[in-house]
C-alpha cells in the first residue's frame, strides 16, 4: 500500500456529514508493567543501540503520523470505503442520525478492494441532536471497536475501549473533535491499534493519547497546520513510550505523513533519550538522536483502506 492519499475531504458540513469505517480491535488484556531490570543499556550493538531498534523507532513514528492523519486530515469519521460491491460495508451516508448519534455495525462485510472484512462497530456522538457539525463550538466524540481481517488472515484491531498499556495505565475513550473559528481542536482520550498474524504473533501494539489538546489551523481545502501537538505513542510490545511535541507542522492530502517539518520526541521506558525527527518527503524521515542520524522509511498509515 502506498502512503500517498488523493481522495480526502478535510472539512465536511451539514448534510454531507458522514461516518467513516475505521478498523478496530477488542481490548481488555492486561500487560505487565516494565520493571527497572528490563531497562536496556545503550552500550549494546557496539555502542550504536538505536541501529538495533531502528524498526521499532520507525513503527512508532509511523503510528504518530497515522494519528495526525486521523485527527487532522478529513477527520477520521468522515472517510469512506474505497469501493462498493457485493457484501460491501455500509457507506457512511447510510448511518442514520438518531438523537445526535450515528452508528454503524459490521458483521464480516467487505471493504477496500474486497479482500478485507470488518467486524465490530463505530459510533459518533454529536453535541447537536441533529448531528450538525458546521459551526464554531460544534463537537462530536468518535468511538469504535473494530477488527479488520485481510486475505492473509492477519487481524488489524483498533479500539477506543479502555485497556491497560504496558505500564499498567488504563487508557481509552476515543477522540473528541471541536470546530474552532479557523480550524478545529481534538483530544485523543485513548485508543489502541494492534496487528497480529494468523499464528497470533504480534507485529505491533500501540496505545495513543494526547497529553493536551491538538490545535489545527485550516490552510486550504486540502491542508492543515498543527499549531500544537503533545501526543504520547506507547509501544506495548517493546515496552517504551515516545512523546511527540510539535508547534508548527503542515499536513496535506497528498500523503498520510508530513512531507516537511520537524518534531521533537522524548523516549522513556526501556531506554530514555530525546531526539528530533525531520520529514524530508512522503514516507521518508530522519531521526537525529545522540548526534547520530538514522534514515526512516515509514510504514503505510494504519488506517489505509
Amino acid at each position: 500500500m502506498k502512503a500517498n492519499k488523493s481522495n480526502i475531504v478535510f472539512f465536511t458540513t451539514g448534510a454531507m456529514l458522514t461516518l467513516f469505517v475505521m478498523f478496530g480491535q477488542s481490548c481488555g488484556e492486561t500487560l505487565v508493567p516494565a520493571t527497572t531490570e528490563q531497562t536496556i543499556k545503550k552500550t549494546e550493538n557496539n555502542g550504536d543501540y538505536y541501529t538495533g531498534i531502528q524498526d521499532e523507532l520507525t513503527k512508532s513514528v509511523s503510528s504518530f503520523s497515522d494519528s495526525l492523519y486521523e485527527q487532522g486530515v478529513a477527520q477520521a469519521p468522515f472517510r469512506e470505503p474505497l469501493i462498493v460491491g457485493p457484501n460491501s460495508c455500509e457507506r457512511s451516508v447510510d448511518a442514520v442520525c438518531s438523537g445526535g448519534v450515528r452508528r454503524l455495525d459490521f458483521d464480516g462485510c467487505s471493504i477496500g478492494l474486497g479482500s478485507k472484512t470488518l467486524t465490530g462497530f463505530r459510533q459518533v456522538t454529536y453535541s447537536d441532536v441533529t448531528c450538525a457539525y458546521e459551526n464554531t463550538g460544534d463537537r462530536f466524540e468518535d468511538t469504535y471497536n473494530v477488527v479488520r481481517t485481510n486475505s492473509f488472515n492477519q487481524q488489524f484491531l483498533k479500539s477506543t475501549e479502555n485497556h491497560f498499556d504496558y505500564r499498567g495505565f488504563n487508557i481509552g475513550g476515543g477522540t473528541v473533535y471541536e470546530l474552532t473559528a479557523n480550524g478545529f481542536r481534538t483530544e485523543v482520550l485513548g485508543k489502541r491499534a494492534r496487528l497480529t498474524t494468523p499464528n497470533q504473533g504480534i507485529v505491533f501494539d500501540f496505545s495513543r493519547r494526547t497529553l493536551q489538546p491538538t490545535i489545527f489551523e485550516k490552510l486550504s481545502e486540502n491542508s492543515v497546520r498543527f499549531t500544537q501537538i503533545d501526543l504520547e505513542v506507547i509501544d506495548n510490545l517493546n515496552q517504551w513510550t515516545a512523546n511527540y511535541r510539535v508547534s508548527n507542522l503542515v499536513l496535506s492530502d497528498q500523503c498520510c505523513h508530513p512531507q516537511s517539518g520537524t518534531v521533537e520526541v522524548e523516549y522513556t521506558g526501556k531506554f530514555n533519550d530525546t531526539g528530533v525527527i525531520t520529514y524530508s518527503s512522503c514516507g521518508k524521515a530522519d531521526l537525529t538522536i545522540e548526534q547520530k542520524t538514522y534514515d526512516l522509511t515509514l510504514d503505510s498509515c494504519e488506517s489505509d483502506d
